[in-house]
Parts: C-alpha cells; sequence; structure tokens
C-alpha cells in the first residue's frame, strides 16, 4: 500500500501569499487606471476585502458567470486534489481571496474574460463546472446583489408549518413561476425539499428574446441548477431556478 504523502500546509500557504502578491502587482501594472479609480474612491486593492463587506453577494449560474486567478494557476495540476485536503473553512477562505482579486468594476456587470477567469477559479478549486454561457443561453446578470425570499409551495395544500426551517420567513399566496415542486405531499422527498430551501428567483422576463420563445425559454430554466457564491466568504451553494423576480436588477 502506497503511503500517503504528507501536504505541508504553512508552505502551501507561503506560496499562496506569494502568489497574491504577485497577482496584486501584475493587476497594477495591466489595469492602472482601475487602481487610480479605487484610490479614488478611497479603496485599496488590498482592502477590497473590507469593501465587499459593504457590497455584495454574489451569484454565479450554470448559464450564467466568472473567473481564474494567477494564485490557482500557478500551483500543480494537482491543486484540486491538495485543496480538497485542506479545511473547509480554509479553502472557502483561499476562494474569496482569489475571487476578489477579480471582482473590479463599475456596477453589476462582468466582461466576458472576468466570467471565463471565475470560472476557471471554480474549476480549479472545487472541480465544479459553472459557466456564464450553456446552450446558447445567459442570464442577465452573473454578478449583483442578492436578498432573501419567501418558501415558496412544493405541493397543493403546502403550509408554512411543513417547512422545518425558516417558518418566519413565511410562504408566497401562489405557486412559484415553474408551478409546483411535486403535484402532491406523498411525492416529496429530500431531494425536493432541498430544491425548494435553495431555490433563486432570476429576471426571466427581462432575457432579450423571452416575449419571442417564452415557451421554449421557460421549460429550459425551470428548476436549472445555478452555482450562487458569496464573495465575501466564500461559501457557495447549489441552487436551482424556482421563481421569477420583477426587479431590474440584482438576481433576487
Amino acid at each position: 500500500m502506497s503511503k500517503r504523502k504528507h501536504i505541508n500546509t504553512n508552505r502551501l500557504r507561503v506560496r499562496l501569499v506569494r502568489n497574491l502578491q504577485r497577482a496584486r502587482k501584475s493587476f497594477a501594472q495591466k489595469h492602472p487606471h482601475a487602481v487610480e479609480l479605487l484610490k479614488n474612491k478611497g479603496i485599496e486593492i488590498g482592502n477590497l476585502r473590507e469593501h465587499a463587506k459593504k457590497v455584495l453577494a454574489s451569484g454565479l449560474v450554470a448559464g450564467s458567470i466568472l473567473l481564474a486567478t494567477p494564485t490557482i494557476n500557478e500551483l500543480p495540476k494537482d491543486n484540486l486534489a491538495r485543496f480538497s485536503e485542506l479545511p473547509l473553512r480554509e479553502r472557502e477562505k483561499m476562494f474569496s481571496q482569489s475571487l476578489k482579486i477579480h471582482l473590479v468594476t463599475d456596477g453589476y456587470s462582468l466582461a466576458p474574460s472576468q466570467e471565463k477567469e471565475i470560472s476557471d477559479i471554480i474549476q480549479d478549486q472545487w472541480g465544479i463546472t459553472a459557466v456564464p454561457i450553456l446552450e446558447g443561453k445567459r442570464l442577465n446578470h452573473s454578478y449583483g446583489m442578492i436578498g432573501a425570499e419567501q418558501h415558496l409551495p412544493r405541493y397543493p395544500g403546502d403550509a408554512i408549518y411543513q417547512h422545518a426551517e425558516l417558518q418566519q420567513a413565511g410562504m408566497t399566496p401562489g405557486r412559484g413561476a415553474w408551478g409546483y415542486f411535486v403535484s402532491s405531499k406523498n411525492e416529496l422527498t429530500d431531494e425536493v425539499i432541498q430544491k425548494e430551501k435553495y431555490y433563486v428567483a432570476v429576471q426571466t422576463l427581462y432575457l432579450p428574446d423571452w416575449n419571442t420563445n417564452w415557451v421554449a425559454l421557460k421549460e429550459w430554466y425551470k428548476f436549472r441548477k445555478v452555482l450562487v457564491i458569496n464573495p465575501e466568504n466564500g461559501k457557495s451553494v447549489v441552487a436551482v431556478i424556482g421563481a421569477r423576480s420583477y426587479g431590474a436588477f440584482g438576481f433576487i
């Protein structure tokens, strides 16, 4: 039996810090205008973490997002295996730092290159394929503010007291845009419970071709899986599209 190789986490951490410093220097050289803009707003590149606390939680969608960093790409090819052996909190911290190096934007839009780089980070660090465009379709936003929603009725006759968590959030008076998750309580499974628990509302009504192709698009987006990430703490969740949002900005 082969002996398991010991990973020196201190050495890995030092290496990541050095790569992070090189990435910051490279960013300043390639995007001096962005650095100047941040300075004018009183934000240093090294303080983006603190600034992000005041701003956002972003969503990455398997039909809609994001970015790869030298911090990750300069590591050995088996970096996914190495990262997977680190404590979850440490992985999330590294993930958050990697994302926030690139999340510099004047609004809620990311350039295609940024979206590609974020997709690469997700793949490298978590082994998850999340892309901004899937089968030629994408959401209006891949990055922005996100808020809380009420519970959705999972089946006819569902009531808020039958939801185990966050009953204080209440429940919508009607079904979601894609109807009930199942047709009766007897069909309720743990998978269905998790889908409703982690659903998002998106602005399909504002898709450029919604009015001309809404029948096909509605079916395509129904309970479509998306990856939602909070860049402040590196935590993420696989959710499903369960409702429509009528606001023109933000995910939910």
